[in-house]
C-alpha cells in the first residue's frame, strides 16, 4: 500500500482501472459460470420431467392394451374353443365364429392393433398367418416365452420386428400372452395355448406430439432389445441403439461424441411394462441455449466499459495532475522568495477539491502575513494574552457557580412539583438533588449511612425508569452505619448491576444490597442481582484485571468495566492491597460483587 501511494497519480489511476477491469472480468466470469450451471440444471430437470410424462403416457397405453388382450384370452368363447378337440363339429365352428367376432370387436376398441393370432396346444388355432414372415414371428414369440418360462397373466412385450412387403417395410410390435384354462375346474390352470398380437409402434406414443415439440433434442422409445420403437421427428425406427457405447457422466447421465466432436448428453428412464427404455439425447450446446446471448451481452459491456474507463482516466488525470503541477510551482516560488505580494493569490482550475486546496493555500499566505504583522506589534500581543487570561479566570469562576446553581434549580423544581401536587416528580427531583449535592460535597470521607442514602435515592430513580421491573432488598448491619468510608464506592456497583444485569432481563428481577463485619474488623459490602450474568470469557478478563495479572484492562475499552476498576483502585489506594472487589457470576445466573474495606488508615472502617 505504501508503494502504491508513492507512485504518480497517473500510474495510480492506471492501476485502479486495471484492478477494476480484473474485478469486472472476475464478476462476469463467476456470473457466467453460475448462470450456465443453473441453466444446465434447469434444463436437466425439465428433460427428466418430459421423460417421466412420456413414461406415464406409455404406461397408460400399455394398461389399456393389457386389459384388451386379457379380455380376449380369458373370454368364455375363446376358452371353450381352445378346450375343444381338433375336429369339424358344428359346435367347434360356432365357437370359431364367436372368437372371430370377439377379436374383431376388441381390436376396434384399441387403435393400432393390426393382427391377432391364437395357437392352441390341442391344435385349435385362430388366424394362423399365411404370411410366412408373420407366421415365423408368431412362432418365434411363442418359443421365446417358452424358453424363458414365462407363464404370467400379464402380456409379454417381445419387441419390434420389420416386415418386408415388397418395396415397403412395415414395423410391428409383438405382444404375447400364455392362455391358461380358466373354465374347467378339473384342469384349471392348464396351458391351453398362446396369443400373439401385432401392434403398430405409433400406438405406444399416440397423442404425445405436444411433448415432443417441447422437448430438448431427440427422444427415443426402446424395446427390451434396445431397438428403437418410436422417435420424435421419425427416423431410426427399427435400428438398434448402441447403449454400450455411452460413457457415464455422473448423476445418472451418459455422454457420447458425434463425428463433429460435439458432446451429447443422454438421459434415460426405464419402461418396466415392456422392459424397455425412454432416452433423451441432447447436445450440450442445446442444453445451454441462451448462453450465447448472454456472452454477446457481456462482450458489449466490455466493449463499452474499457474505452469509457480509459477516457475517464485521461480526463481525470489531466484535471488532477495539471492543477497540482501548477500548485507545486507556486510553492517552489514561495520557497525561493519569488512569490511577490502583488500576485500572492493563485487560481487553479479543476475539481472542487483542487479549488479548495488553492483557497486554503491563499488563506495560509494571508495568515502568514497576519502573523508577521502580529509579531511586530508586541503591545497588541501582550494585550491579547492578558485578555485571554481574564477570560479563563471568568470561565473558572462561572464553572464554580454552575453546580450550586443547578442544585438550587432542582430544589426549586421540587418545591414547584409539591405545589402542583405531583408526588412522583417530587420524589424524583428530591432524589436527584440529594445525589447532586452529595457528588459536589467537598468531604471525601462519609458515613456508610450517607452512602446508603445516596444509593437508595439512585435506586428510587431507577425504579421509576424501570417501571418496577425489579425489587430491591437492603440487609446492612446497623452497627456499620456510622463507619467512615470514602464516598461513591457503592453507587457505581449498583449502577452496573442495573444497567448490565437487570436491564436485559425479560422478567422481574431482584437486587440485594448488604453488608457486615467479617469478624476481623473489616467491612464487607455486597451487591447481588439475578440478571443476565457475565459471560465466562469476560468474567475471566475482569478477574485477571482485578488481580493485576491482565495484559489489558477491560475498562480501557468497555465503559461498564471502567466503573468497577475505578472503585477497585480507590479501595486499594486508600485501604491497602487487601481491600478491593471480588466478582462471582454465571451466564443467566446473576452477578455478585463483594467490596472488602480494611480499617488501616486511621478511619472508622
Amino acid at each position: 500500500m505504501h508503494y502504491i501511494k508513492a507512485l504518480p497519480i497517473r500510474r495510480q489511476l492506471f492501476l485502479i482501472i486495471l484492478a477494476f477491469m480484473l474485478l469486472l472480468f472476475a464478476v462476469m466470469a463467476t456470473a457466467y459460470m453460475f448462470t450456465s450451471r443453473w441453466l444446465y440444471n434447469q434444463n436437466s430437470d425439465y428433460s427428466y420431467l418430459l421423460l417421466n410424462k412420456i413414461r406415464q403416457h406409455i404406461s397408460a397405453q400399455n394398461t389399456a392394451t393389457n386389459r384388451l388382450i386379457q379380455g380376449i384370452a380369458y373370454n368364455e368363447s375363446v376358452q371353450q374353443y381352445l378346450l375343444e378337440s381338433k375336429d369339424q363339429s358344428p359346435w367347434r365352428y360356432e365357437l370359431y365364429k364367436q372368437t372371430n367376432t370377439l377379436v374383431a370387436r376388441y381390436s376396434s376398441l384399441r387403435e393400432g392393433i393390426s393382427d391377432v393370432t391364437i395357437m392352441g396346444t390341442g391344435g385349435s388355432n385362430f388366424n394362423l398367418m399365411f404370411d410366412q414372415q408373420k407366421r415365423a414371428a408368431v412362432l418365434e414369440t411363442i418359443e421365446e416365452m417358452k424358453s424363458k418360462g414365462y407363464g404370467g397373466s400379464s402380456p409379454y412385450y417381445k419387441g419390434l420386428i420389420v416386415h418386408h412387403d415388397g418395396d415397403k417395410d412395415n414395423q410391428y410390435f409383438l405382444v404375447g400372452l400364455p392362455i391358461n384354462n380358466a373354465m374347467s375346474t378339473s384342469t384349471v390352470g392348464r396351458r391351453l395355448g398362446y396369443m400373439v398380437v401385432f401392434m403398430e409402434p405409433s400406438s405406444f406414443i399416440s397423442n404425445v406430439e405436444e411433448v415432443y415439440q417441447n422437448a430438448f433434442g431427440k427422444i427415443y422409445v426402446l424395446d427390451r432389445n434396445d431397438v428403437v420403437v418410436a422417435a420424435s421427428g421419425g427416423g431410426h425406427i427399427g435400428e438398434v441403439y448402441a447403449l454400450d457405447q455411452l460413457e457415464e457422466a455422473g448423476g445418472g447421465d451418459y455422454v457420447f461424441y458425434d463425428q463433429q466432436h460435439t458432446r451429447h448428453i443422454v438421459r434415460m428412464v426405464d419402461l418396466p411394462d415392456i422392459e424397455g427404455k425412454i432416452i433423451n439425447v441432447i447436445s450440450e450446446k442445446e442444453l445451454l441455449r441462451g448462453m450465447t446471448d448472454i456472452r454477446k451481452v457481456y462482450m458489449v459491456i466490455l466493449a463499452l466499459t474499457i474505452p469509457t474507463l480509459v477516457f475517464m482516466a485521461i480526463v481525470f488525470g489531466r484535471s488532477i495532475v495539471s492543477p497540482i503541477r501548477m500548485f507545486i510551482r507556486a510553492i517552489n516560488a514561495l520557497k525561493m522568495g519569488q512569490f511577490q505580494k502583488e500576485r500572492t493569490e493563485i487560481k487553479l482550475d479543476g475539481y472542487l477539491e483542487i479549488k479548495i486546496m488553492a483557497g486554503k493555500f491563499n488563506e495560509m499566505i494571508e495568515a502568514i502575513d497576519e502573523l508577521t504583522e502580529e509579531a511586530v506589534d508586541s503591545r497588541m500581543r501582550i494585550y491579547e494574552l492578558e485578555l485571554s487570561k481574564q477570560t479563563a479566570e471568568l470561565s473558572y469562576l462561572k464553572h464554580q457557580v454552575n453546580p450550586h446553581f443547578l442544585y438550587n434549580t432542582l430544589a426549586s423544581m421540587k418545591g414547584l412539583a409539591a405545589e402542583l401536587d405531583i408526588p412522583q416528580f417530587v420524589e424524583i427531583t428530591g432524589a436527584l438533588s440529594q445525589i447532586y449535592k452529595y457528588s459536589i460535597k467537598g468531604a471525601e470521607w462519609v458515613t456508610l449511612r450517607e452512602e446508603l442514602d445516596i444509593v437508595k435515592s439512585y435506586v428510587k430513580i431507577q425504579q421509576f425508569r424501570f417501571e418496577d421491573r425489579f425489587d430491591v432488598y437492603y440487609d446492612v448491619d446497623p452497627q456499620l452505619h456510622d463507619r467512615k468510608i470514602i464516598k461513591m464506592i457503592l453507587q457505581p456497583i449498583v449502577e452496573n448491576a442495573l444497567s448490565h444485569g437487570l436491564e436485559r432481563k425479560m422478567n422481574k428481577g431482584t437486587l440485594r444490597i448488604g453488608g457486615c463485619d467479617n469478624g476481623q474488623g473489616a467491612t464487607v459490602l455486597w451487591v447481588k442481582d439475578d440478571g443476565e450474568g457475565i459471560p465466562p470469557d469476560k468474567l475471566e478478563q475482569l478477574q485477571q484485571a482485578l488481580s493485576g495479572h491482565a495484559e489489558r484492562e477491560p475498562g480501557t475499552t468497555e465503559n461498564h468495566s471502567l466503573g468497577l476498576m475505578n472503585v477497585h483502585r480507590r479501595l486499594q489506594l486508600t485501604y491497602g492491597s487487601g481491600s478491593g472487589l471480588v466478582l462471582r457470576s454465571s451466564p443467566s445466573g446473576g452477578t455478585e460483587v463483594y467490596l472488602t474495606i480494611l480499617a488501616n488508615r486511621g478511619d472508622d472502617a
